[in-house]
């Protein structure tokens, strides 16, 4: 399924970009993230406690930066796994300048298997991105308040 959003931060695009590219920011950002070990060049181990619908429960996965154009965009991938159920996603996230801010447009897919996706793509689709949402509503305020 496609999820897509765009967000506005009052900091300036090299904040944005260094923010987002920083393992301390993506760990207080991610949804239910209780740890985020660094495992190679952009790659993380990461341990999750999900609270969000269809998708509630404890995984296990991995989170990768890669296709970096820096300062420009990313590509953010993530895959978490629970017995039963597996979750991943991807992301391409755009910054662009706008006004004495950044916008940040992010494009991407979700996909989930096992006892979840019998549940309906309509409930993990909203599931999907109210956690995208929580995810960029936490950068933004991290983001804006470092500024």
């Amino acid at each position: 399924m496609k999820v897509e959003g765009s967000y506005y931060v009052e900091a300036s695009p090299g904040a944005v970009w260094d923010g987002l590219m920083s393992p301390e920011l993506l760990a207080q950002c991610i949804p239910g993230c209780r740890q985020m070990d660094e495992t190679g060049d952009g790659e993380y181990a990461v341990k999750l406690k999900v609270g969000v619908g269809a998708v509630s429960g404890s995984y296990t996965g991995k989170v990768r930066i890669h296709d970096v154009e820096a300062p420009r965009r990313f590509r953010l991938t993530a895959e978490g796994k629970r017995p039963g159920t597996s979750v991943s996603g991807t992301g391409l996230i755009t910054i662009t300048p706008e006004g004495d801010g950044a916008r940040l447009d992010v494009v991407g897919e979700a996909a989930v298997t096992g006892v979840i996706a019998r549940v309906g793509q309509r409930l993990i689709g909203s599931a999907a991105r109210l956690m995208m949402g929580q995810f960029f509503g936490a950068a933004k305020q991290a983001l804006e308040s470092s500024a």
